[in-house]
């Protein structure tokens, strides 16, 4: 038994799970400083629908929902059409600017709380969620639009209404309301329960049902140096321009694989980092280190290298922290280590992950062959896991409240004021110096470093063919082996016509006609305009910051504008004779010419 604080050390989960008591809201605006439409609350027992906000606070804070956790699929714009009314003191819960929980007070020990279903599914637009259920959301009445959209004509049964406003509002929060309590239910089959996000949602099933001994937390200096060697999924294009007979893979579930099938450092075992110039200890042992390397001129480099906020995968000679295990796979494509500088090991290794994987792989597998709709929880529980060990102590997550609504002699240093609408609110950074204890993150770093071996070995097949890959997918014109099993390379669509413009950024056809366009940053409707003109106008909410900033309402609709810029390329791109008009081959940056 470890001597280490107990919130040093990871440990199973005893207790008994906790039922939420859970309710759907939704709300509709049409924009502006009194954007309120309507709004509608499901339960399990009863439908309201209402056009008064002061009905719906009324109905909200009453005594039949005290304790209830109201579930909004993309709370910060809901949230952002109560803040300038909500009659009650409440703190707000943002991750990078977006609210992911609000807890509301109503001063007698009562608590309401409003929950962001959106994440718990992936960002799966509702659309997705209702088809996935069973309950397909209704087309939006043009009342509901911001943009001048064509709406399908529908009408209601119930009131024989065209574009029925309250129906359409209903049913978006009926099948919130519905998902949700699909989710609570398959937590508690599986021996857990609803968190208030989706890692750790994942981290409590891991902790109560698979955990099957303790972990202690790593030093807080040991996961800084692991977290030197975290880097995330390889994103690459290796041509600009359009090409043809692209075949398009992708790995089934590639993170929740690496978990399964590969050994981990003991974080119990841990020594150093220590000055090391011994590189039996890389090769024996997992764990970490500080090295120079040399890269050989190829065409498709393996080890990551962060340049001015960037993750490229240049050849030449670098500096930096790698994992053993990409270490060990570098080496065996040619990579020379030219000296080493500091190295922390695991004495021991651990495999903590192969009946969560199973289980969850296992029920996943059945539930897709009987077109069961819980096939997309065991799958995101699988797959979001990970990220959790690698979690930041000062990870962008903010509390907001009113200043009203705290005492005058509160200490309120380091905090920021902002005022919209003439309130004054009071942001408070959140995170600090104590990592929880799940905070393990050479386990993170060891996950994404064994996906990134899976993808290079499957790149390496196709060598020069690759066109573009994507963490856990590839493009390419050749013909890749594939089966259906944890971990393998799957075919999503084949005979292709791909124009490649950017990192996230590509639009296919294949040969049946049907068109996919990846595009970050721009609504699905408007990627084609954007993809023939080079630029975009489209419509979009603004967040709780930016209206403070921009002296705007929270949730209004506004106009914005994308013209079609390149990034810094992560390849270094070039014409070749006899190639088609208007593509760009790549070859791998060289560390000094790095842009």
């Amino acid at each position: 038994m470890s001597t280490r604080r107990s919130k040093d050390v990871l440990t199973p989960i005893e207790t008994k799970p906790h039922v939420r008591k859970i309710a759907a809201l939704d709300l509709e605006g049409a924009g502006g400083v009194d954007s309120f439409v309507s709004a509608s609350i499901v339960d399990g027992q009863r439908k309201v629908f209402t056009k008064s906000r002061d009905t719906l606070f009324d109905e909200m804070f009453s005594k039949r929902y005290r304790g209830t956790h109201f579930y909004v699929h993309y709370l910060s714009y809901d949230f952002g059409m109560m803040l300038p009314f909500i009659p009650l003191p409440f703190k707000a819960y943002l991750v990078r600017g977006k609210v992911y929980r609000v807890v509301i007070s109503d001063g007698n020990k009562h608590t309401f709380y409003l929950n962001d279903s959106l994440g718990m599914f992936y960002n799966l637009a509702l659309s997705v969620v209702g088809n996935a259920i069973g309950l397909p959301k209704l087309p939006t009445p043009p009342e509901f639009t911001s943009d001048a959209k064509v709406v399908p004509e529908w009408r209601c049964e119930e009131h024989d209404q065209k574009w029925c406003p309250k129906c359409y509002n209903v049913r978006d929060a009926e099948i919130v309301y519905r998902a949700m309590i699909m989710y609570q239910d398959t937590m508690l089959s599986l021996g857990s329960e609803v968190r208030n996000t989706l890692a750790s949602t994942a981290m409590t099933l891991f902790r109560r049902s698979f955990l099957d001994r303790e972990y202690v937390k790593p030093f807080p200096y040991r996961n800084e140096f692991a977290r030197l060697a975290y880097y995330g999924g390889r994103v690459e294009p290796f041509i600009w321009g359009e090409t043809s007979r692209q075949n398009y893979y992708d790995f089934h579930s590639l993170y929740a694989a690496m978990m399964h099938n590969h050994p981990y450092p003991d974080p119990d075992t841990f020594v150093g980092p220590w000055e090391n110039r011994d590189i039996r200890f890389i090769f024996e042992y997992e764990g970490f280190s500080e090295v120079m390397v040399k890269c050989p001129s190829m065409h498709i480099p393996i080890l990551p290298y962060r340049h001015k906020g960037k993750l490229y995968f240049p050849k030449g000679t670098m500096r930096g922290v790698w994992a053993h295990c990409e270490l060990r796979y570098a080496v065996s494509l040619g990579y020379q280590i030219k000296a080493i500088y500091r190295t922390m090991f695991a004495k021991g290794t651990c495999n903590p992950f192969v009946s969560y994987v199973d289980a969850l792989w296992s029920l996943r597998q059945e539930a897709k062959g009987r077109g069961d709709q819980r096939e997309v929880i065991y799958k995101t529980m699988a797959n979001s896991l990970y990220g959790k060990f690698g979690q930041r102590s000062e990870s962008g997550l903010d509390q907001l409240f009113r200043l009203e609504d705290i005492d005058e002699d509160a200490d309120l240093t380091g905090y920021q004021m902002m005022e919209i609408l003439d309130c004054v609110y009071v942001r408070k950074p959140l995170g600090g110096s104590d990592e929880p204890a799940y905070v393990i993150v050479p386990w993170a770093a060891y996950t994404t470093a064994y996906g990134r071996i899976r993808l290079h070995q499957a790149m390496q097949r196709a060598d020069f063919q690759v066109s573009y890959t994507d963490t856990d997918s590839i493009f390419t014109s050749l013909v890749l082996p594939t089966s259906s099993g944890l971990g393998d390379l799957g075919v999503v669509d084949t005979d292709l016509q791909l124009q490649v413009y950017a990192p996230k950024f590509y639009r296919y056809v294949t040969p049946q006609g049907k068109e996919r366009i990846a595009c970050r940053g721009v609504p699905a409707e408007y990627r084609a305009q954007y993809i023939s003109t080079k630029e975009v106008a489209f419509q979009k909410a603004v967040g709780i910051y930016e209206a403070a900033v921009r002296n705007l309402t929270p949730s209004e609709w506004i106009t914005t504008t994308r013209h079609m810029r390149y990034a810094d390329p992560k390849r270094d791109y070039y014409r070749i004779r006899g190639s088609p008009q208007g593509l760009w081959q790549s070859r791998a940056w060289a560390v000094e010419h790095l842009p």
